[in-house]
């Protein structure tokens, strides 16, 4: 039998998992959620509740911890009054979430996959001003967002997230990918723009790649990058984009013509009767 001094702390104890459990209740009265916003527990399933009441998620979106209003701008089911508050946030990962519009689940199976609606107008005109770049990015990758908005985020500062706002924009502005493949440094913001690509890949933008690839110090020369030579080492270059360049190496002259201009490791390119093929 527990002594007197520990039996309050055993009752507080019980009290929270019974809010907790009724948080999670799916019959809980909108006005139980209201109070349990601001209750002393774990509220994280309550901020996931897709039936979060309006007066629970303002109370959430003001709540000092920041992992709880994360997940809170995971939720698709908010009203725009809480999306701007959320907007506004200090921390940027709180931003992001709300930026993103990340898929979500309702049961289990195929066909519960589910995606948020639209934000309001004016957070997505808030969120594509964000001074963190991470944030732009999760924004470029939000299928809802408006194409006045998307166009404007293809003369985004960052390179990354003007190549992820072309990418994911259907059909992909393709006058403008060679000028976003000049612009892009990374092999993850080139990849999306490769598979974006519709016809020859502009010699220019190859000219830049290569220079690039070949000022790294983990593989040998261009002649690798065709398929000759010293081999890649595994993860130094997204398999991807090799394959898209060999394809492009391939078929293109004027490709054909930057990889001989920027090569500088005096091995021969091979023959245009080379039994390699890119792999589907």
């Amino acid at each position: 039998m527990p002594a007197p001094f520990e039996r309050p702390v055993i009752r507080q104890r019980n009290l929270a998992m019974l809010l907790l459990g009724l948080a999670g209740n799916p019959s809980a009265p909108p006005e139980a959620l209201v109070r349990l916003a601001a209750a002393n527990i774990d509220r994280t399933e309550l901020a996931r509740r897709r039936d979060l009441p309006a007066r629970a998620a303002v109370i959430l979106a003001d709540d000092k911890d920041a992992n709880l209003r994360s997940e809170l701008a995971a939720n698709p089911n908010l009203p725009a009054e809480v999306q701007i508050v959320l907007a506004r946030d200090v921390d940027a990962q709180v931003r992001g979430r709300l930026a993103e519009g990340a898929e979500y689940f309702t049961t289990v199976g195929v066909h519960a996959r589910r995606f948020p609606g639209p934000l309001s107008d004016d957070v997505y005109e808030r969120l594509a001003q964000d001074p963190e770049p991470k944030v732009r990015r999760a924004l470029a990758f939000n299928r809802h967002l408006p194409d006045d908005i998307r166009a404007r985020m293809l003369d985004d500062d960052d390179a990354r997230t003007a190549a992820i706002a072309a990418a994911e924009w259907n059909p992909a502005p393709t006058a403008r990918i060679s000028e976003l493949l000049s612009r892009a440094t990374g092999a993850f913001g080139r990849e999306l723009l490769l598979l974006r690509l519709d016809g020859p890949l502009p010699a220019e933008a190859v000219r830049g790649m290569l220079a690039d690839i070949d000022s790294r110090d983990d593989f040998r020369g261009i002649g690798s990058l065709v398929g000759v030579g010293e081999p890649l080492r595994s993860g130094s270059v997204s398999h991807c984009v090799i394959r898209l360049m060999k394809r492009a190496i391939c078929t293109a002259p004027s490709v054909r013509t930057a990889v001989s201009a920027t090569s500088s490791s005096g091995v021969p390119s091979r023959s245009a009767a080379s039994p390699w093929r890119p792999r589907a």
